[in-house]
């Protein structure tokens, strides 16, 4: 409309020789930056062209011929298609220009959201450093369940994390500075049926859960869980921060359960010690004075008072001696005397464990004296029988198992035998999917210096035996040797 309003008033004031051609360079612009094509300039320039020279030649009838006004007209003529194809020009390099600046702009976008990412990814990696050595170093399992709460909370960033242990929740940790209680928590562990083997959730009252298992292979401790206001929270990268963190708090759990096997065992081997201390030295010392009043006792008429008082004060130094050296000892005895043979209670309180949570019929045969194996042996046995039994009722299905062991003054025999599913050692190995248990149990019989022998069969169970030398030991109580 600009274009043909100017056009109309180029004819009556003067054509080309008018003021006002000077307002079609505007019409001319605004079509090469606006309309971003070519065409559109051009023919803006031709509709000034045409009706500054023809139309206004038809009008005022001059002497001069057509050609004559363009050929005289033609420096300015040819100035005005220089000026637009120049327009053109800088229109479509301030195209590019602009092109340019958003691709840029896109590129700072995405550079700048991924400098985001990159450093919550470091505050995710250092979240998780700290809670990997926290929990690791973590001495004392009260405070495990606040600090798996509050981990939990870091890594999610959700709105609330709790603990839940034998159907009721005992830790609940909020976000921020603001307390939290179990009246927030709007789901009831005990009537859900969950799966052990993996991470769950559900939306509860427009709220979303996450709950993960805290286990080992047959023993579950409780359930580590969080809760989100927002239901459209992305689950899957929150499922694996809490799987991870579920996994972490199982190792540590695990590690405090083998703690409390050691320390079992490290008491028992201390006071088989002290039994051995006893019998090397006070015994010694009670059976000289024992033979000394037996002498007296035999001599007394032959022999002066002042003799019987020279070796009864030689008898009372020995037993100010004997006294002296036994309260210096820690008292107790050998487990096989007063104490309680801890090794075997805790073989015993695994396979009660795995009885009670699996419904296993498990059968435990010990022969010999379990007081001859050495410390190191007696960690191994356990563990061995725990990786054994667990993959018999975790992968094997088994629902009898026989546990023997027979200790021999020259070697062990360990035999472990279940009536599972079985499984094929070849394809295991060629198809590289032997598992953890059965690495650990080589490792543990070879560090002993032993061997181990599986004979299993698909639909056929599964036999372990396992052989190991007896070292010599020589601080060894055995009952009735005094």
């Amino acid at each position: 409309m600009e274009t043909i309003f100017n056009a109309f008033i180029l004819i009556p004031s003067g054509g080309l020789d008018s003021p006002y051609i000077w307002y079609s360079l505007n019409t001319i612009l605004v079509a090469s930056f606006i309309l971003k094509r070519r065409i559109y300039s051009w023919i803006n320039l031709g509709v000034y062209l045409f009706s500054s020279t023809w139309i206004l030649f038809l009008l005022t009838k001059t002497e001069y011929s057509f050609s004559q006004v363009l050929l005289g007209e033609s420096n300015f003529i040819l100035s005005l298609v220089l000026f637009t194809e120049i327009v053109l020009i800088l229109s479509e390099y301030s195209e590019k220009i602009q092109h340019k600046n958003e691709y840029l702009q896109g590129l700072n976008q995405k550079i700048t959201a991924a400098n985001d990412q990159i450093k919550e990814s470091m505050n995710y990696i250092m979240e998780l450093y700290q809670a990997v050595h926290l929990l690791t170093t973590q001495q004392d399992e009260d405070n495990l369940e606040k600090i798996l709460t509050d981990y939990a909370i870091k890594m999610t960033h959700c709105n609330l994390a709790f603990f839940n242990k034998n159907n009721q929740t005992t830790t609940v940790t909020g976000a921020g500075s603001q307390p939290a209680s179990t009246n927030e928590i709007e789901i009831n562990i005990e009537e859900l049926e969950l799966n052990l083997s993996s991470v769950q959730s559900l939306i509860l009252n427009d709220s979303l859960y996450i709950l993960a298992p805290v286990k080992c292979k047959l023993k579950l401790y409780g359930y580590i869980g969080i809760k989100f206001i927002d239901i459209k929270t992305e689950e899957k990268d929150i499922a694996d921060q809490l799987t991870f963190l579920s996994e972490l708090g199982t190792i540590v759990l695990e590690k405090f359960e083998l703690e409390k096997v050691n320390r079992h065992l490290l008491i028992n081997e201390e006071q088989n010690r002290i039994a051995n201390e006893i019998h090397d030295g006070v015994l010694q010392r009670l059976f000289s004075i024992s033979c000394g009043i037996y002498s007296i006792n035999k001599r007394i008429k032959n022999i002066s008072k002042n003799v019987i008082s020279s070796e009864l004060s030689h008898i009372r130094i020995s037993i100010n001696n004997a006294m002296s050296e036994l309260r210096s000892t820690v008292y107790g005895y050998s487990w096989n005397k007063e104490g309680v043979n801890s090794f075997v209670s805790d073989i015993k309180n695994y396979i009660d464990t795995i009885r009670k949570y699996q419904g296993v019929d498990i059968q435990l045969e010990l022969n010999g004296e379990q007081d001859l194996l050495s410390l190191e042996q007696k960690r191994s046995i356990y563990r061995i029988i725990s990786e054994a039994t667990g993959n018999s009722v975790k992968h094997g299905k088994a629902k009898h198992i026989t546990i023997q062991l027979n200790v021999e003054v020259s070697d062990i025999l360990l035999l472990i035998s279940d009536d599972g599913i079985g499984f094929d050692r070849n394809i295991l190995e060629n198809e590289n999917r032997m598992g953890l248990g059965i690495h650990n149990m080589h490792y543990l019989v070879h560090s002993l210096d032993g061997s181990i022998k599986m004979d299993s069969n698909i639909g056929k169970g599964t036999i372990i035996i396992i052989h190991f030398p007896m070292k010599s030991k020589s601080n060894v109580c055995r009952e009735g040797v005094i």
